[in-house]
């Protein structure tokens, strides 16, 4: 009786401890799920960023892949960091954006004019990020963020050290945040080593020509703005509210650039039949040059600063 007592008791004793390992195992495995779970949800919370710009805050979850861009600068910044954006406000012309950016662009629609994209068209687009001008489309922001989640940046009005900031915040936006932070310091290193290329107190210029007026661009427009940030002294100052200022030709022979830079060259001829023309600092020192328009005016981004730098060191600093 004793023996089979003890039989039982050891049957019962095995049964308790079996029963606690498996319990054991379950609570351990779902401990597991619940961390895993915890993982995906930080992992999902890492990927809904917070973006600041001028409008105020936008969320953005994942990576965007239906971006449209609403200004010449914003588009560059965004094909910069490998994205083609699927609509663009390129004002019907397609030769308005770059050759080098084109060619790293898919096909994309048109969504109408920079300064009245057409908001139907970017719908039909069903974007999931859309990037517009400070200057252009503060009015329009509500609709925008109707359609996609919208930031609104510094870009046609830009200036150079606003592009730089526009190419941090795009890249967040896209979730590409190490990329842009490697691009800025690519194109830093490129302004530092042109800087020791460039001669102390040369004055610079950059102008647009028609038949009729010279419009230059002010020291705070972003062309000029990077020439000041390579060394040169600016020769035409400027302010927030004035970044282009129309000059006659005795205007500009008292300001006196040593270099001028011209874009829209093929007018060139039309000024030099002007007798003030040949009076020129810059004239007579053969330091005349002619420039892209796209490039020296459209091309408000780090992408098109690093092209005029390209060209500034070929050309101008050879």
């Amino acid at each position: 009786m004793k023996r089979q007592t003890k039989h039982l008791l050891f049957l019962m004793l095995v049964l308790a401890l079996s029963t606690s390992i498996l319990f054991g195992c379950n609570a351990a495995s779902s401990s597991g799920h619940s961390a895993s779970s915890s993982d995906t949800a930080s992992s999902s919370g890492q990927n809904t960023r917070t973006i600041t710009h001028l409008m105020g805050k936008t969320k953005i979850k994942g990576t965007p892949k239906r971006v449209v861009t609403l200004e010449f600068g914003l588009t560059d910044a965004v094909v910069s960091l490998g994205v083609s954006p699927v609509g663009v406000a390129d004002d019907g012309k397609p030769d308005n954006i770059a050759q080098e950016v084109r060619d790293k662009m898919k096909d994309y629609k048109s969504v109408g004019s920079r300064a009245e994209p057409n908001l139907e068209v970017i719908r039909t687009l069903h974007p999931d990020l859309i990037i517009g001008d400070s200057s252009r489309d503060t009015n329009i922001y509500k609709q925008l963020s109707d359609i996609a989640p919208t930031i609104i940046l510094p870009s046609n009005d830009g200036t150079y050290q606003d592009a730089i900031k526009d190419q941090l915040v795009i890249g967040k936006a896209l979730n590409k945040e190490k990329k842009a932070q490697a691009f800025v310091a690519k194109h830093k290193e490129k302004v530092a080593a042109l800087k020791k290329k460039v001669p102390k107190n040369t004055s610079i210029l950059i102008a647009q020509v028609t038949d009729k007026d010279i419009n230059a661009r002010a020291s705070t427009y972003f062309q000029p703005g990077l020439m000041q940030a390579i060394g040169f002294k600016y020769a035409l100052k400027g302010s927030s509210t004035e970044t282009i200022k129309k000059l006659t030709m005795e205007q500009l022979l008292q300001i006196n650039p040593d270099i001028l830079v011209i874009t829209k060259p093929k007018l060139i001829p039309v000024w030099e039949k002007n007798p003030l023309w040949k009076d020129l600092k810059a004239v007579k020192n053969h330091r005349v040059y002619g420039v892209s328009h796209t490039t020296w005016s459209f091309r408000r981004s780090l992408s098109g600063a690093n092209q005029v730098l390209d060209e500034t060191e070929q050309n101008i600093l050879k």
